[in-house]
């Protein structure tokens, strides 16, 4: 979660204390590539800029980010303008903010340190085409999300497509790491190969951004323990998209689809989060299950035959959506022929999805 810290620091006789196409590949100076110099904290009030708004302050944000930057400073006339709090929530992947102040002529000086995702300053890089702002692990991620993007998108597909391909790609490629390994970045999940759920989100949301595909990142948690998903704008209407759950953690390989592009209310079956601090998603066209062209069941006749025809098909994998209630091992064992038979569920609320393995004997 994000950690806020704040001081206030007076000047007075005394000290009081108070209460963010294409890749270009450019590595000609890697090798002796020093990370850039950071701004001097300074006293000199006329190196503060002054900025009169909540805008011009989160713009300011923003350019320190995507600067590779950490700290900055401007000044402002009113206390009430300094908000750590609302700063630390304002963008994804902050995750600490350090906000020291002072009391000067002209109102309030504001030095801030920000710490956060690397997918700010890559992002910008990959627009700029331009990476000489990046540290040398940085360049490592931005080449290997230049490899993704190559390898598993496309101008010619459509933003549903390119989606679908980073979630199929990561889950194929990142294993779930634990807290205690510190696996919590992008670099983490892309270059070392495992990674919780916030390397699963910053991996996904930077990939996205890099192709323009408006996408936030959600904190909220799940079974009491912190988690991290992604919001993805499609066509004008959110979906959820979970990453680290459509992972098996046992890792045999399988792709699921389960927590690709749901709703608002099939997410909070079982995740929580405050829906108050993001867009409504309660787009449904994109939604895996419809198109993938899923099966959709609505009765146990129709689930015998579905389950009849794949079997003489000798179908190991099958998926499909039930409506209603049905018996779905009565409908597996009508065929009469021996097979071994593992399936997961997903509980919607009008629905329920299905994942079938056959294994024939």
């Amino acid at each position: 979660m994000r950690n806020i810290k704040c001081r206030v620091i007076t000047l007075f006789l005394l000290c009081l204390v108070f209460a963010l196409c294409g890749c270009s590949k450019i590595r000609d100076i890697v090798d002796s590539y020093e990370s850039p110099t950071e701004p001097i904290k300074t006293t000199n009030e006329n190196q503060y800029k002054v900025v009169q708004s909540e805008k011009e302050i989160y713009d300011m944000f923003l350019e320190t980010m995507k600067s590779n930057k950490t700290t900055c400073y401007f000044n402002v006339s009113d206390e009430a303008m300094i908000k750590a709090d609302e700063w630390a929530k304002a963008f994804d992947g902050i995750e600490e903010v350090n906000v020291e102040y002072t009391i000067a002529q002209s109102g309030f000086n504001v030095f801030v340190t920000l710490s956060y995702w690397d997918n700010y300053p890559i992002v910008e890089a990959f627009e700029k085409n331009d990476t000489t702002t990046l540290s040398a692990t940085q360049l490592e991620l931005f080449d290997k999300y230049c490899d993704i993007l190559g390898a598993c998108t496309s101008n010619s597909y459509s933003d549903y497509e390119n989606e679908l391909a980073i979630h199929d790609y990561l889950v194929s490629n990142v294993g779930y790491g634990s807290m205690e390994e510190e696996t919590h970045t992008a670099y983490d999940a892309l270059i070392k190969g495992r990674a919780v759920c916030s390397g699963y989100a910053e991996a996904f949301k930077t990939l996205l951004d890099m192709l323009g595909i408006e996408n936030y990142s959600v904190k909220g948690t799940v079974n009491g323990e912190s988690h991290s998903w992604n919001l993805v704008k499609l066509d004008g209407e959110w979906y959820h998209v979970d990453v680290t759950w459509d992972d098996p953690i046992d890792g045999d390989g399988t792709i699921s689809h389960k927590y690709f592009n749901v709703t608002d209310a099939d997410m909070a079956l079982d995740h929580i989060w405050e829906a108050a601090d993001y867009p409504q998603a309660t787009g449904t066209k994109y939604a895996y299950y419809v198109m993938s062209g899923m099966a959709q069941i609505h009765s146990q006749e129709e689930l015998d035959a579905y389950i009849q025809e794949k079997v003489n098909e000798q179908a190991e994998k099958l998926e499909f959506v039930l409506y209603g209630e049905a018996d779905v091992n009565q409908a597996l064992q009508k065929p009469g022929v021996a097979m071994n038979v593992s399936y997961n569920i997903l509980k919607k609320t009008e629905f329920s999805v299905y994942d079938i393995t056959i294994t024939y004997n």
